[in-house]
């Protein structure tokens, strides 16, 4: 199974979950391989030149269609090169704030971000990854400008905004469940068309 991003994110857990049933299931061994790079590319290249034959899987995220749209090129066909088997799961995105830089809303965000241009930054899980749009899209809808910082996966993204070498980040809800419920980091907002269950302020 090649998950075509750095270990720590969503992919990468979900792949391993997999690997574990369907090793139970079918009596076999299942070898999950994180090949980010790219954008994803890389490791999605990699499945598209793999013998047809059943033995390798690509576990993915809306990256797969995506990139063909931001990419000049992608070393990929993304309806001749691949069989689609199922949808695994889906998640929003959230924007997510350290404690030390102060902010507690997107009110506050924009605010900052408008009273100090090009002051503040946010990690995400690469280029063209959904939360990298999410968080543009904001920034047009704002009118405000902070520096993307891509990281090659969620994992270490989340690993620089708990270091606090970033102070924001938009990431994909799993992820970053645990660190805002044990406080350590300060939701925003969810991308989703509600509040989340367990998050409702």
């Amino acid at each position: 199974i090649i998950v075509p991003v750095a270990a720590g994110g969503l992919g990468a857990l979900t792949a391993r979950l997999l690997s574990v049933k369907f090793g139970e299931a079918l009596g076999q061994t299942f070898v999950v391989e994180n090949r980010p790079g790219a954008g994803s590319n890389v490791g999605t290249s990699v499945v598209a030149r793999a013998t047809p034959d059943g033995y390798t899987l690509l576990v993915t995220s809306s990256a797969f269609v995506v990139n063909p749209g931001l990419y000049k090129q992608v070393p990929y066909d993304p309806f001749k090169d691949f069989a689609p088997v199922a949808e695994l799961d889906t998640s929003p995105n959230v924007f997510i704030a350290t404690k030390a830089s102060g902010i507690t809303s997107i009110k506050d965000l924009v605010a900052r971000a408008k009273a100090k241009p090009d002051e503040l930054s946010y990690a995400s899980a690469g280029i063209g990854t959904t939360p990298h749009l999410a968080a543009e899209l904001l920034k047009i809808a704002a009118g405000i400008n902070i520096t993307h910082i891509p990281y090659p996966g969620a994992g270490p993204a989340m690993q620089s905004i708990l270091a606090g070498t970033v102070p924001l980040m938009c990431a994909s809800l799993p992820g970053a469940h645990p660190s805002i419920l044990n406080g350590t980091l300060t939701a925003l907002a969810v991308t989703g068309p509600q509040r989340w269950y367990d998050m409702p302020d």
